[in-house]
C-alpha cells in the first residue's frame, strides 16, 4: 500500500522500486476522473515493468455522465503509446478468468467497478 498524493511520491518510488511489487493496483475515484498523479503512477508502474489494474471507486457517487467520463479518460490513458495494454472491463467472473490469464503476459490491464456503499 503506498501513497498516491503528489507529496508522498518520493514513498511510492520507494515501494515500487525497493520491494519489487509482483503488480500494481491503482485506485481512481470515479466522481473525480484520472488526474495528474494517476498518469505519473501508471508511467511509474510501466517504466518498472509491474503488471497493472485499475479499480475505480465510488461508482454510487459518479453521475453516469461523470463514470462514463472516467472510463474514457482510463480507455485513452491504457492505450496511450506509453502502455499500449488493453483495457478489460471486468464485470463477470468470466471477465475475471480472461484478466487473470492475461495478466501477467503485460498486455492487459484489467478495470474494475466497485462501490462500498452498494456492494457492487
Amino acid at each position: 500500500d503506498l501513497a498516491g498524493h503528489e507529496r508522498y511520491l518520493k514513498t511510492t518510488l520507494f515501494g515500487l522500486t525497493g520491494h519489487m511489487p509482483d503488480f500494481c493496483m491503482m485506485s481512481v475515484g470515479a466522481n473525480a476522473g484520472v488526474i495528474g498523479m494517476t498518469h505519473e503512477h501508471m508511467s511509474i508502474a510501466l517504466a518498472l515493468k509491474v503488471p497493472v489494474y485499475v479499480v475505480v471507486t465510488k461508482i454510487d457517487m459518479a453521475p453516469n455522465n461523470v463514470l462514463k467520463r472516467t472510463l474514457r479518460q482510463l480507455n485513452k490513458l491504457v492505450k496511450s503509446p506509453g502502455a499500449r495494454k488493453v483495457p478489460i472491463l471486468v464485470r463477470t467472473m468470466d471477465d475475471v478468468v480472461v484478466a487473470a490469464r492475461s495478466f501477467l503476459n503485460h498486455r492487459v490491464c484489467p478495470i474494475f467497478l466497485v462501490s462500498n456503499v452498494t456492494g457492487d
